[in-house]
């Protein structure tokens, strides 16, 4: 509203109240509204997520499509991490329906895993299906849905598809052989310490580390020294290092709500409070889709709209002005 101000005291026009006028003015104005810029400070505080056991709980996405395509046709790989030990499971895919999800669940996660307790995933049709509704009413698996057009509210299984996508930028070498390194993908990253737990997702599964290409090549001392341990001393070792898995992975979960603590701490200096009430008029940002592009003059939000409910953590549930 100042540069309104500016504009008419150029003008040669002065009144008592011309700055309020100006802004209220300008606060009722649709068209200022609409296109004002976007609000990129977050409006509610960091909500994290914890699992309290191993393969209790699981963050599900999807990347793609991939461009240029595989040469066997896969545009498109289907990952799911597990919150505790931060262990991924991941398979590349042509196209994506609920029956390829359902069917990664059982191979590759029930049947190796075991049943868990939660699965997060977002609202896409792949995921939100009647297939899916039946294997987690069979199983007894609740599945939460993150906010649409929101990512950061599956956050773990973001975090996973980053460093997949990193690693397989730097392995591949025609551009169309992604998908015969994925498994190369995973072993990095099964065997890279993750900073929430200061392990490796391997190391917190099988309670010890696995042998990579480097130990062979040039062998560590404690590696060396295994090797030339007699049957009976390795499995002695072998069951010490299963004893001593409950406190490593107690050790991880500690390390991990440490690790959250302090980056809601951090998250926090940037978030600025909104909070609305029912029946209050707002406006809704606009998300551009690939389907429904958004032009170089088009607005920012779109509305009014009116709202219905208040939901948990600043979410909130809206109508149409008209009802």
């Amino acid at each position: 509203y100042q540069t309104l101000v500016k504009q008419i005291v150029r003008a040669g026009y002065y009144w008592p109240t011309m700055q309020r006028d100006c802004h209220q003015f300008v606060k009722k104005c649709i068209k200022c509204q609409l296109h004002a810029p976007s609000i990129h400070a977050p409006a509610a505080y960091l909500h994290s997520v914890s699992s309290p056991w191993p393969f209790s709980m699981w963050a599900f996405d999807v990347v793609g499509p991939i461009n240029p395509p595989a040469s066997n046709g896969h545009r498109y790989f289907l990952a799911a991490t597990d919150y505790f030990t931060k262990w991924v499971e991941a398979i590349t895919l042509k196209t994506v329906e609920g029956q390829h999800v359902v069917s990664f669940i059982h191979k590759n996660l029930l049947c190796r895993f075991g049943i868990p307790h939660d699965i997060v995933s977002d609202n896409g049709t792949h995921f939100k299906n009647e297939k899916m509704r039946n294997l987690c009413h069979k199983h007894k698996i609740q599945h939460h849905f993150s906010a649409p057009y929101y990512p950061q509210g599956n956050g773990q299984a973001e975090a996973t598809n980053k460093i997949l996508i990193r690693v397989l930028e730097r392995t591949v070498e025609t551009g169309r052989d992604w998908h015969e390194k994925m498994h190369n993908a995973l072993w990095a990253y099964r065997t890279t310490i993750r900073t929430p737990t200061n392990a490796t997702p391997a190391e917190l599964v099988y309670g010890t580390e696995i042998v990579l290409p480097l130990h062979v090549q040039k062998p560590a001392m404690k590696f060396a020294a295994l090797i030339e341990l007699p049957i009976n001393k390795y499995q002695k070792k072998r069951l010490t290092q299963l004893d001593l898995l409950d406190e490593k992975r107690l050790q991880a979960a500690e390390h991990a709500e440490v690790y959250r603590k302090r980056v809601a701490r951090h998250y926090a200096k940037s978030v600025i409070e909104r909070k609305f009430q029912v029946n209050d008029l707002v406006l809704r940002s606009i998300v551009p889709l690939r389907s429904r592009p958004k032009g170089k003059w088009a607005p920012n939000w779109e509305g009014p709209y009116v709202v219905k409910e208040v939901l948990p953590h600043n979410s909130y549930r809206l109508i149409d002005a008209d009802g």
